[in-house]
């Protein structure tokens, strides 16, 4: 359960972002929510989620890989919930911050966010290689953005056996 001080900050930094006035610029390109988790800005195409709810009920599972956070009952389904700061086990709790849910073909994931920032269009023309330093591989990450949020492939990611290992 979240306190007064925690939903105070939150609506505090609602209220800032909404007071900026929106972007003159326009950008060609697909729509992508940007979130964060442990202080890594990361994007994933809007086209991929279905929701974006609460982090609430998160359901610990014994004995499974890291990168998984639990599972979560959301609406007739068992959706496992993934931590993309499981390497460094930093970033808030997995009961606090949002979900953001993530539809595939034959299943539904989740993944863990402290903060979703914004929609915004990602310009291919923008994108380079991720660093060899970042701990996911780039059949999960593709790219970074000229704001050094990663891009994030989520057909990859649901590839990626250390992402899923139990």
């Amino acid at each position: 359960m979240r306190d007064e001080r925690q939903i105070e900050r939150i609506l505090q930094d609602r209220a800032r972002r909404y007071a900026q006035p929106p972007a003159t610029e326009q950008v060609d390109g697909e729509a992508h929510v940007c979130f964060e988790r442990a202080g890594v800005r990361y994007l994933v195409p809007l086209t991929g989620l279905a929701e974006i709810r609460g982090a609430e009920r998160i359901t610990r599972v014994p004995g499974v890989g890291a990168a998984i956070a639990g599972v979560v009952h959301l609406r007739g389904r068992i959706v496992t919930v993934h931590d993309l700061a499981w390497r460094s086990r930093a970033g808030a709790a997995p009961d606090e911050g949002w979900l953001l849910v993530c539809a595939g073909e034959l299943d539904h994931m989740a993944l863990l966010a402290d903060a979703v920032d914004a929609i915004r269009p990602v310009d291919p023309d923008a994108l380079r290689p991720p660093p060899v330093t970042l701990s996911l591989p780039a059949t999960c990450a593709p790219a970074i953005d000229a704001d050094r949020a990663i891009l994030l492939d989520l057909d990859g990611l649901r590839r990626e056996p250390a992402f899923f290992r139990a």
